[in-house]
């Protein structure tokens, strides 16, 4: 398990923390590709494990898709790592407006998810995007403080600073029941999808991802910008600064007694 925090890359070994790199440095995201460890940082860009900087700028995130490895740089950009910029709508944003509320930093877009043949990103802060190339993508009529993207079915999931919208087409979106507030992580684990708000009873569970139930568990809330979630197998990971294993048939929390800075990712 490798975690990007505030402070560096952490791996989980055997029970125990330790630090693989980087100390002193905001990491927002971290991905395993092709033998390597690529580093995402809101301060430095995309570097690989090593310190080579592979694409300068403010990075927020990593995906993988159509066998690239993009990051989503501030603009918004979204650049193929070690490849150079594949598509950049700086000039849109300017246009439309969209903004990131923290000084010194820009737009960028969240994540990214496949709809019939469409890309769909979703913008913090701005308009969900989507269109049938990464660089030919153009706005929805949704525009919010998006953070996370899944696909339930028919729907498309947007997971925002006032919670979780739905759309089948993108165009119509609905309010989901449930999973209100700020939710700045959406994932499947099994035949569930977990969310998580800004509470101190963060997680949230739905079977459609329309109709949503608070999982009784007082733990440690998120801050902003934090995504701190993810699946292991049917179960669930979760972190802030101490890691927990929950069980999400019988509802319960088990914790690791692994503690560390503020966790922005989890990659399993």
């Amino acid at each position: 398990m490798l975690l990007a925090t505030e402070d560096g890359l952490f791996e989980v070994v055997g029970g125990e923390a330790r630090r693989r790199c980087c100390r002193g440095v905001w990491l927002a995201d971290v991905a395993r590709w092709r033998g390597s460890h690529y580093l995402c940082s809101p301060d430095l860009g995309v570097l690989e494990e090593s310190g080579e900087v592979m694409a300068e700028g403010q990075c927020w995130s990593l995906k993988e898709a159509g066998g690239r490895l993009l990051a989503f740089m501030s603009g918004p950009k979204i650049v193929d790592v070690g490849g150079g910029v594949v598509a950049s709508y700086e000039a849109l944003a300017e246009e439309r407006g969209w903004y990131f509320p923290l000084p010194g930093y820009k737009p960028h877009f969240t994540d990214l998810a496949r709809v019939g043949d469409l890309y769909v990103a979703s913008t913090e802060v701005g308009d969900l995007m989507a269109g049938p190339s990464l660089n030919s993508m153009s706005p929805r009529p949704l525009f919010e403080d998006q953070h996370a993207l899944a696909v339930a079915g028919d729907w498309l999931l947007v997971g925002t600073a006032s919670g979780i919208y739905a759309t089948k087409d993108l165009s119509n979106f609905e309010e989901a029941n449930g999973a209100w507030g700020y939710v700045h992580g959406i994932a499947r684990c099994g035949d569930v999808y977990v969310a998580q708000t800004m509470s101190p009873k963060p997680l949230w569970v739905s079977r459609d991802g329309l109709v949503w139930d608070n999982l009784p568990l007082v733990l440690e809330e998120p801050t902003h910008g934090t995504t701190n979630i993810a699946c292991a197998g049917d179960g669930l990971l979760y972190a802030v600064h101490e890691i927990h294993l929950v069980d999400l048939r019988r509802w319960r929390a088990e914790k690791l007694g692994i503690r560390l800075p503020t966790v922005y990712k989890i990659v399993v």
